[in-house]
């Protein structure tokens, strides 16, 4: 069995301290260990500026086509891909230096 005492959950924490480094300068982050919790709106924006949001909005959006037209497109793709490969290779076989 384990020896040591178990901790309880509402022991408090310790404030804790953490060192790193911006380019030459030495930086610390004191807390107590626990995160705050954040609201779903402060998540995403704390990680990425409006702007950034608003490119991925560009390429990220469902696609205007129906699915299964997707689906048949994607598994299609792999073998245009290596025919076109091929014909490429036959092409450039054709000329000599």
């Amino acid at each position: 069995m384990n020896s040591e005492p178990s901790e309880s959950p509402n022991k408090q924490r310790v404030s804790r301290e953490m060192t790193y480094r911006d380019g030459r300068k030495r930086k610390t982050i004191t807390g107590t260990g626990q995160a705050a919790a954040l609201s779903s709106d402060e998540a995403g924006t704390l990680s990425l500026p409006e702007s950034a949001w608003r490119r991925w909005g560009l390429l990220w959006r469902e696609a205007p086509v129906p699915a299964g037209i997707l689906k048949a497109s994607i598994a299609i793709l792999p073998a245009v891909l290596f025919a076109l490969f091929v014909w490429m290779a036959y092409e450039l076989s054709r000329y000599t230096f």
